[in-house]
């Protein structure tokens, strides 16, 4: 009588666990809670007569047959979702998986609880049946959720969840199991127990060294979208200040128009009046206006404007000057322009920061046969042939050109440093 029941809720809750999988995988992945019974059905019968099968003879198998028997069972929980979904994903694999170890620490915990207040006749029952109980649970909890509209929230908490936050609650979840099944141990089946744990310690390396990449993979990813970030402000800001200086302009101008008229009579009165020099030196004045003098780059792409303005507005303090030849008129990637021309122009600047005198750093731009091609040359006091940075907080600086090179490598392009001679050259290809 034991046996038929405990057989029977295995057969419920797994097909409860099934149910559960593929709602939850389902919901995530295509926004859909319903279920087409013309597939669950033969699914489900498949998945009850394969559970049955599985407990009338996994105890009583050999090694070998048992391995197949449990690895078949488990694969199941990831195939038969794929019907429904079509698709694999993180989803699709992690969570049978953190399901099926969340039942198994439920089932351990209510045996301990049950061998902590009396003497308990028959695991197996109390186990399949606080199986079923648990996977009736939460299906019901999917159905309220849904129900109350908030599967959108939990589809977007499971997609926002980093896979190494994931893998590590399902460690915690596998580490708990373990230790509530060791307080369990029957000595009487000492050798069943040490094959559990010699199991349960191989998944839990395994485990560990997924986990271990993870968070480096993590990690790398987390540093990736910081600089990225960071570049993006840089980049922005850069903006900014070109937009806030065109502002100016107009601004400047605008009044100078306004102005226009009183100066044309002005100059009117002091020619008529034949003092031809104060009428040239009163012309000489309004030509030295800064909406008149100041002339913007103009490359065809506004963000390189942007940022050659920035950073000839900051090389004028070490009495340098950047010249602009040609053009850039192609769309690309603003990030990568923005990791380009920056770090080029605040080497270029550094480098010229350290020369007495006027410098000039140029800039010649060309396109040839889908090719865009960049030159920045700047003069230099010193051969750098290593490319290492010469600020004092070498851990934090000296990325420049890597991140240059990484750049031009994105866009199939080639890049070359001629660094002698007193100048640093550096020649960009970048393929449109």
């Amino acid at each position: 009588m034991n046996n038929v029941i405990s057989n029977t809720a295995f057969i419920i809750s797994d097909l409860f666990l099934l149910v559960n999988l593929i709602l939850i995988i389902k919901s995530v992945n295509l926004a859909e809670f319903k279920l087409s019974l013309i597939k669950l059905f033969p699914i489900s019968v498949i998945h009850g007569l394969y559970t049955l099968i599985f407990s009338l003879y996994f105890a009583e198998s050999s090694k070998l047959v048992m391995s197949v028997l449990l690895a078949v069972y488990y694969l199941r929980f990831l195939v038969f979702p794929f019907i429904f979904i079509k698709k694999i994903k993180f989803i699709s694999i992690y969570m049978p998986i953190f399901l099926i170890s969340l039942d198994s620490l439920i089932q351990s915990c209510s045996l301990w609880i049950f061998k902590l207040v009396s003497s308990v006749s028959n695991e197996l029952v109390i186990t399949k049946i606080t199986s079923m109980i648990f996977q009736l649970l939460v299906l019901c909890l999917i159905c309220l959720i849904n129900k109350r509209g908030h599967f959108k929230s939990l589809a977007f908490a499971f997609k926002s969840t980093s896979k190494a936050v994931g893998i590590l609650m399902l460690l915690c979840v596998f580490i708990l199991e373990g230790i509530i099944s060791s307080l369990s141990i029957d000595t009487d089946k000492f050798a069943m127990q040490k094959s559990f744990f010699e199991f349960f310690l191989f998944i839990l390396t395994a485990i560990m060294f997924v986990i271990m990449f993870l968070l480096l993979i993590s990690n790398m990813s987390k540093k990736y979208y910081e600089d990225t970030s960071a570049l993006l402000k840089k980049q922005i800001n850069t903006q900014l200040k070109h937009y806030e200086a065109l502002d100016n302009m107009r601004k400047e101008f605008h009044s100078f128009r306004h102005d226009y008229i009183n100066h044309m009579q002005c100059v009117s009165s002091l020619i008529s009046a034949n003092k031809n020099e104060e009428a040239a030196q009163y012309i000489n004045k309004l030509s030295k206006s800064k909406t008149i003098a100041s002339k913007s780059f103009e490359c065809g792409n506004h963000i390189l404007d942007s940022i050659l303005a920035e950073k000839a507005s900051a090389a004028k303090e070490f009495d340098t000057e950047i010249r602009l030849d040609g053009s850039f008129t192609h769309d690309f990637d603003p990030v990568d322009l923005c990791v380009i021309f920056t770090n080029a122009l605040d080497n270029a600047i550094e480098a010229c920061s350290k020369i007495s005198g006027h410098k000039v750093i140029d800039i010649k731009l060309s396109t040839q046969q889908g090719y865009q091609f960049i030159s920045i040359r700047n003069p230099a006091s010193e051969e750098n042939i290593s490319l290492l940075t010469t600020k004092d907080d070498k851990i934090h600086h000296g990325f420049g050109i890597n991140n240059i090179r990484n750049a031009v490598n994105r866009h199939n392009g080639t890049f070359c440093i001629d660094n002698s001679n007193g100048l640093f050259a550096l020649n960009i290809t970048l393929k449109l």
